[in-house]
């Protein structure tokens, strides 16, 4: 589940954990015995960001063609921090995380100026993060200056983005390389001003298609049936591809069960550090849905689970009061990104 470029034959098992950090500064303490050593805090004064770690499951069709996997992110207005993260080592951290619930060097990257990321060639610069091949992409109207060697974006895809992440978004465009093994993929970025997690959810594996309630031809006239049929499929369209903290969608969820009718394949474990409130949100409640929250004698032992130390320098993850689980199964097929 993710808005993939390229001969895809299926997704699945996608994992994702989303978190809450603070930058790290490097200062100076001293001990009891007045040895002095240079340890790691969270900075002073400074907004936490969002981490967000991907990995799934993806059969690829052995076309020769490119496969790019886009992860779009909000920005703020402002200085947006960006940091793009080598995870190569954490192969194993969405098993240990699994335990929880049963009774190289990375770029940072600052996106003040566009211009700042270009290569010599006018080209978004490529970055290699563990097995994966990366760029940044500040915003919808710099998709021009993708390195097209490396990701060569379809119409359809673009299409999509520009519909709905044209404003106040980024993106990471990454690929993996070439016999190389899948790890998880992480990045951070500023958090939301309301402070929600963004959860880069949204399905697209394929062609995206026509709209199928826009008619070119004047002379064309529906029936009055079809016409009401427009109607209801319209309906059904706007609930299945709108943001799930969408008063429309909320509203819809108030009235009747949510169309099933999106070609969706949901098969979603995400992992939740301290927003308890996931677990009283009745928008995840629904069918097809269920939050667990992590043992509280596993939590309470949470270093054998979870190695913060596998994570770069850069960031320090605040005391971890919580973990939840948000597993959404194949049934589920409105089609959204998630804002928690």
């Amino acid at each position: 589940m993710c808005i993939f470029d390229g001969d895809i034959t299926h997704v699945s098992g996608t994992k994702i954990l989303v978190s809450t950090v603070a930058q790290s500064k490097i200062v100076t303490v001293r001990d009891n015995y007045g040895k002095t050593r240079r340890v790691r805090r969270p900075a002073p004064s400074v907004k936490p960001l969002q981490l967000t770690v991907y990995a799934n499951t993806v059969e690829v069709n052995r076309s020769g063609t490119p496969t790019a996997m886009i992860l779009p992110f909000p920005l703020i207005k402002g200085k947006n921090r960006v940091q793009i993260m080598d995870l190569s080592k954490c192969d194993k951290l969405f098993k240990h995380l699994d335990k929880l619930f049963k009774s190289k060097k990375n770029k940072d990257l600052i996106m003040q100026n566009a211009l700042d990321m270009l290569d010599d060639e006018g080209s978004l610069i490529v970055h290699n993060v563990g097995s994966y091949s990366a760029s940044l992409v500040p915003n919808f109207a710099s998709f021009d200056k993708v390195n097209y060697k490396h990701f060569n974006l379809s119409p359809d895809v673009k299409n999509l983005l520009k519909q709905y992440y044209s404003k106040s978004y980024g993106f990471i465009v990454c690929q993996l390389r070439q016999d190389a093994d899948y790890h998880p993929f992480g990045y951070t970025h500023e958090l939301r001003e309301d402070g929600k997690l963004f959860i880069p959810t949204r399905h697209f594996h394929g062609n995206t298609g026509t709209n199928p309630f826009v008619y070119n031809d004047a002379q064309t006239r529906m029936p009055y049936d079809e016409y009401d049929d427009a109607v209801d499929d319209l309906g059904q369209y706007m609930t299945q591809t709108m943001s799930d903290n969408d008063p429309y969608l909320q509203h819809s969820l108030k009235r009747s069960a949510l169309p099933r009718t999106a070609d969706v394949d949901w098969d979603h474990s995400i992992y939740i550090l301290n927003y308890s409130r996931v677990l009283h949100d009745s928008m995840y409640k629904r069918e097809y849905m269920e939050v667990k929250a992590a043992s509280a004698d596993r939590l309470y032992r949470l270093d054998k689970y979870f190695d913060v130390t596998q994570f770069p320098g850069s960031i320090i993850f605040p005391k971890i009061n919580s973990v939840q689980r948000l597993s959404i199964f194949p049934g589920y097929k409105s089609n959204h990104d998630l804002l928690i």
